[in-house]
């Protein structure tokens, strides 16, 4: 089981990171480019967050180490813009923004909410970016070396380079990944696919206890599972769909006996 969900997971970051990629190459509005780039932060650095949890399927794999040990020491300024445009919106940030770019306080941008709107997602991201400083080597931006103004063009190819090479490389690292960890695990055949539904009834949803799968022999009749089973092997599709609806039928009533016993127990 650790090895599938780290592979769901996986999958899902490489699907979104290639969305989020080939969006920001396909939006040729700045407004819904912004927008884009502060959600890519956030998948991006979960990403580079979660690097650390695949070094022991990278001890006999030199180049994918080495791939990964790049992608997270480029993954600094993303990790900082994140935490300061990303997950919220940092008060220090804000403030150097609202100094950056005193024009979205213009009356003229006051009366054009396109033009302001715009001016405010470019100054959170050039202050965003522009306060990742090496406080060692004369303040200078860490990444760049430069303060970036995405208005001038050649300081917008820095950072949408920068930051595609990012996604590019981040891709292309997990679809390597998943080939190393598919070799460790079978993608289940009908038979266990049916077994696996099983025990998926027995799954429990409740955070604060340490996840474990169900022995076999605790695995009893499930009257829910049971259904879900003679839906996923029938063929005939309105048969199929007969068999969906009295599993749907079935569970709601269950949830109204359910909210019931609650109701009885508080009162």
């Amino acid at each position: 089981m650790e090895i599938r969900n780290k592979v769901l997971g996986l999958y899902l970051l490489k699907d979104e990171l290639n969305y989020f990629h080939e969006s920001l190459n396909n939006e040729f509005n700045p407004i819904k480019k912004f927008r884009l780039i502060k959600q890519n932060l956030i998948v991006l650095n979960t990403f580079i967050e979660s690097l650390n949890k695949f070094n022991l399927y990278l001890r006999n794999n030199d180049e994918l180490k080495d791939k990964a040990r790049s992608i997270r020491k480029r993954g600094g300024l993303i990790n900082h813009m994140r935490n300061k445009i990303g997950g919220h919106l940092d008060e220090d940030i804000l403030k150097r923004a609202a100094q950056w770019s005193p024009d979205f306080f213009s009356k003229k941008n006051k009366e054009n909410k396109t033009a302001q709107i715009f001016i405010g997602y470019k100054t959170i991201l050039e202050s965003s970016i522009n306060s990742y400083i090496d406080i060692n080597d004369n303040k200078l931006q860490k990444e760049f070396g430069i303060e970036i103004d995405l208005m001038i063009p050649s300081d917008c190819e820095i950072f949408f380079n920068y930051l595609g090479c990012l996604n590019v490389d981040s891709i292309n690292w997990i679809s390597n990944i998943i080939e190393v960890l598919e070799l460790d695990f079978e993608y289940f055949d009908d038979d266990e696919l049916i077994n696996n539904f099983r025990i998926a009834s027995y799954t429990d949803f409740n955070l604060k206890k340490d996840f474990k799968l169900p022995e076999l022999e605790e695995i009893e009749d499930n009257e829910m599972a049971d259904l879900l089973i003679e839906a996923i092997k029938e063929t005939d599709l309105l048969k199929k769909n007969e068999k969906l609806n009295d599993l749907i039928l079935k569970l709601e009533q269950n949830n109204e006996m359910l909210k019931k016993e609650l109701k009885n127990k508080s009162c």
